[in-house]
C-alpha cells in the first residue's frame, strides 16, 4: 500500500513518463507562503547576536518571525520571502565566515490550514 499526504489526490501518485514543464503563468503573481527556518552562525562569540540580527531582518521584510522549537516561522508573500532570503544571506555572506540557513516551505499545506483555525 502506498502512502500519500491528507492533501494529495489519488492521481498524484502515478507518474506518466513526460516530463513537462510546469505552466509558470498560471501562478499568481503574490502568493501566501509560510516557512520554518534555522540559522546557525558559527567560528564567533557573539552567535546569538547574528541570529538575532537575521530574525530581525525577517521583521523588517514584514514577516511575522514567531519563535517556536527550535525553528522560526514566517509568514507573508513568495516575493517577500524570497527578498528576505536574499537580504539575509547577502548579510551573512559579508559578515560572518560560517554560517547554515536551513528552510522548509509550504504553500497550500493542509496542516497549515488545521493550525490556523486552532488559533481563532
Amino acid at each position: 500500500m502506498i502512502h500519500i499526504s491528507p492533501g494529495d489526490v489519488d492521481a498524484d501518485r502515478y507518474l506518466t513518463g513526460q516530463q513537462l514543464q510546469p505552466k509558470l503563468t498560471q501562478l499568481p503573481a503574490d502568493f501566501p507562503i509560510n516557512c520554518k527556518f534555522s540559522f546557525y552562525s558559527f567560528g564567533n562569540d557573539d552567535y546569538m547576536q547574528e541570529i538575532m540580527h537575521i530574525v530581525e531582518l525577517a521583521n523588517q521584510s514584514g514577516l511575522n518571525p514567531q519563535s517556536a522549537h527550535y525553528i522560526t516561522t514566517l509568514e507573508g508573500t513568495d516575493q517577500q520571502l524570497f527578498d528576505y532570503f536574499q537580504v539575509a544571506l547577502s548579510y551573512a555572506h559579508e559578515h560572518l565566515n560560517h554560517y547554515v540557513l536551513e528552510a522548509t516551505i509550504s504553500v497550500n499545506s493542509p496542516s497549515l490550514k488545521g493550525e490556523q483555525h486552532a488559533k481563532k
